[in-house]
């Protein structure tokens, strides 16, 4: 596979701030699986589009940057869900307008208490959804799915 990477995207600023760093610290730890396991770190939306580290930048050139991320430099869109779920459909149509699919994981109590089920089903780049019981099963989990997708590569479009 190319350099290409899977892209993270998720809640982060509309969490409560106890919340904030413990969600970076999930996006950090699956963007380090896709490194461990296809040689390539994700890019993590919000690593490089933090709303407090780059007030000042304008929203459209913020939405320019993570189109050309997705579209031109992305082989997956990897949604965290985790209330209030944002569902981040800009994403996801970004990612189904350019043939890349979409996978949502989440916790697994999180997923049944959600409404995930408009983006899972209105979407089809969302070809997957991962619920996880905690961060080494989450681990696990993506490290079969991307051996699946190196294995399988036409699998998941």
């Amino acid at each position: 596979m190319s350099r290409r990477s899977a892209y993270v995207c998720g809640p982060l600023p509309e969490l409560p701030s106890e919340h904030q760093i413990t969600m970076r610290i999930l996006y950090a730890a699956i963007a380090d699986v896709f490194k461990e396991v296809a040689g390539v770190r994700a890019f993590v939306s919000h690593e490089h589009f933090d709303p407090v580290a780059h007030a000042n930048d304008k929203s459209s050139e913020i939405h320019v940057a993570k189109q050309d991320q997705i579209c031109n430099e992305t082989y997956l869109v990897v949604v965290v869900a985790k209330a209030p779920f944002s569902g981040h459909d800009i994403e996801v149509e970004m990612a189904r307008q350019s043939g890349i699919p979409a996978i949502i994981v989440g916790e697994r109590e999180e997923l049944r208490a959600q409404e995930i089920f408009r983006l899972r089903h209105s979407n089809p780049a969302v070809v997957d959804v991962i619920p996880y019981d905690s961060l080494d099963d989450l681990r696990q989990k993506l490290r079969a799915k991307i051996r699946f997708m190196f294995t399988f590569p036409g699998a998941m479009a």
